[in-house]
């Protein structure tokens, strides 16, 4: 066996890329659906990181490209990253080529002054931006938008995760969601939640009509009705293929979703949320998305159709479904009723082209329980390919 001191350059790099690079399903870089989507800790993979850039020279050498391809930038490390990723000489090169990720909390954009930002000259020196994250406010101290923030050109930008803040929203540049969207052309991935210290987060975010010609996947989590609104009236998003509805806001239509964009939609995920339980959303989904391809849902947090009559998709090949536990049922006659609700559904003639039943989760101790055999044997009925975390169970 090869020892650390002789192993070749390039093995290490494949290594620590293997390592530190997330698998798919929750990859902070992609920039394509991909179902079920979960959030990874940042801080977590950072520390892990620097621990490994700091244990040799080779290794320091050889993964200070990966180290630097994400970055925090947190008021306190904001002046000395300021200096490492705009710094350019032969015995310390500048770090800002190799980024292709920010997280941008709003602490590190507050405009108190008129004074230029220095988190704004750190994302000027990041030529390379593929993804920024604006992830919401978890501090309880109010902050400060009193000036107007400076704007920033996004040419490379392909993936935006915008939790809004209201009060910075008005201040414009780098803390507008209008304003980062009309300086990225080469955008595919938009996620928009209106999480924020402000009840009115986001409410007036798009003055003006915005085409974004290139965007493939939309995914909404807590917008306002009057988002929804600009977004479905005013927005242009001709290349649309993909809409995640991760939590709706209460009262929200839903249905204006399908009605803007149902014809184009190939692919619509349903969340993890309360709110798909207590109204049928799959009807009106499957009505008016005559191209959808996919339909992907939480099983225990959605409602099924209770009816298929008048249901008929022949376009539908997949359906996804997740088994994320939902405590609000408490007894094992309601968990079995419900899931029976969903698997009639499926083996209903409602959906005559389907080929593909892919299975996410927890699904194997549900397999396991005698209640489950005969919704088991209709599903295999069904004649579709059944799929488990990756693994065909059903060919």
């Amino acid at each position: 066996m090869c020892t650390s001191d002789v192993l070749p350059s390039e093995l290490w790099l494949e290594v620590f890329d293997w390592a530190l690079t997330p698998g798919a399903e929750c990859n902070p870089y992609t920039d394509s659906y991909v179902p079920f989507h979960a959030e990874m800790d940042d801080f977590e993979r950072l520390a892990m990181k620097r621990t490994l850039n700091l244990v040799c020279r080779l290794w320091h050498a050889l993964t200070t490209e990966l180290l630097y391809r994400d970055v925090v930038i947190s008021p306190k490390s904001t002046h000395a990253l300021h200096d490492l990723l705009e710094r350019e000489c032969k015995e310390h090169p500048s770090y800002g080529k190799w980024v292709r990720r920010v997280v941008l909390p709003y602490t590190s954009t507050v405009t108190k002054s008129p004074k230029p930002l220095e988190s704004v000259d750190i994302l000027k020196s990041c030529p390379n931006l593929e993804v920024l994250v604006r992830p919401p406010v978890n501090t309880p101290e109010p902050l400060e938008f009193e000036f107007e923030a400076d704007d920033v050109a996004w040419p490379s930008l392909r993936r935006l995760d915008w939790y809004g803040h209201g009060e910075a929203e008005r201040t414009g540049g780098v803390n507008s969601l209008h304003s980062v969207l009309h300086n990225a052309p080469s955008l595919r991935y938009l996620l928009v939640g209106s999480v924020g210290q402000s009840g009115d987060a986001l409410s007036g975010v798009a003055p003006g009509n915005l085409c974004l010609p290139h965007l493939e996947t939309l995914r909404l989590d807590g917008v306002n009705g009057m988002l929804l609104h600009q977004i479905c009236s005013r927005w242009a998003l001709p290349a649309l293929t993909h809409v995640v509805l991760d939590s709706p806001a209460l009262g929200l239509d839903i249905d204006a979703v399908w009605d803007a964009f149902g014809d184009q939609l190939e692919i619509v995920e349903c969340g993890r949320h309360m709110r798909f339980l207590f109204g049928d959303v799959l009807t009106p989904c499957l009505g008016r998305c005559p191209n959808l391809e996919e339909l992907n849902y939480h099983v225990f947090y959605t409602s099924a159709p209770a009816s298929v009559e008048g249901i008929c998709h022949k376009g539908l090949k997949t359906v996804g479904l997740h088994a994320a536990v939902n405590k609000v049922f408490s007894k094992p006659a309601e968990i079995w009723a419900h899931l029976q609700s969903h698997v009639d559904f499926i083996a209903s003639d409602a959906m005559p082209g389907l080929k593909t039943i892919n299975l996410y989760g927890q699904w194997r101790g549900i397999m396991r329980q005698p209640a489950f055999e005969a919704m088991w044997k209709q599903l295999v009925g069904r004649r579709c390919s059944i799929v488990y975390n990756g693994q065909v169970l059903v060919a």
